[in-house]
């Protein structure tokens, strides 16, 4: 019903004065490359539409739904709010990437060794444990203590972190495609 209401909402032309506005929130990862793709088909397909893109942290993000502030949002690791109504799109896929001319990104293969010495940068989650502590987590019990040298508030800043040689960063593999492609990151 939800759909109906959104195809029905969006589906007439609407003149300039009546114009529908779409508010879609996103946490940082989805927003960067996620978010702007799609809203770039819907866009297409609605032009009367006017289309506000938020980006904020998944804490931010739920109270803005939850407020009625946002139409809808997409965020990494929902959280267990009775209040919304859930549905998985993807799953996003951690990577460890570095500077293009950092002394590890000449190794073709980096062992779980080579991975426990590294310095390593990675975002902090705003509240709870993210999917990178999770990932950090599950290889201490391994017996693989990784050595976090720096936690960052967002995705842009792990990469500047990444950039100016601190460490390995971890991000979500779509954060970093770009960049990845540009020649940037190994």
């Amino acid at each position: 019903s939800q759909i109906d209401r959104l195809r029905e909402k969006f589906s007439a032309a609407t003149p300039v004065s009546n114009r529908e506005t779409l508010t879609v929130g996103g946490s940082y990862s989805p927003s960067v490359d996620l978010l702007p793709s799609l809203l770039a088909v819907f866009r297409k397909n609605h032009p009367d539409v006017w289309i506000n893109h938020r980006t904020d942290n998944k804490a931010v993000i739920e109270r803005m739904i939850v407020n009625s502030e946002i139409d809808l949002a997409v965020i990494n690791n929902p959280p267990p709010n009775h209040l919304l109504v859930i549905e998985p799109y993807r799953r996003e896929e951690l990577v460890a990437f570095t500077h293009r001319n950092s002394s590890i990104s000449r190794k073709t293969k980096l062992s779980w060794q080579d991975f426990a010495r590294a310095r390593i940068v990675i975002r902090r989650p705003f509240r709870g444990e993210g999917a990178t502590e999770r990932c950090l987590q599950t290889l201490t019990k391994r017996g693989i203590t990784p050595n976090v040298v720096m936690r960052c508030d967002s995705p842009e800043a792990v990469k500047t972190a990444v950039q100016k040689k601190v460490g390995i960063g971890i991000l979500f593999k779509e954060t970093i495609a770009h960049e990845v492609m540009q020649g940037e990151f190994n």
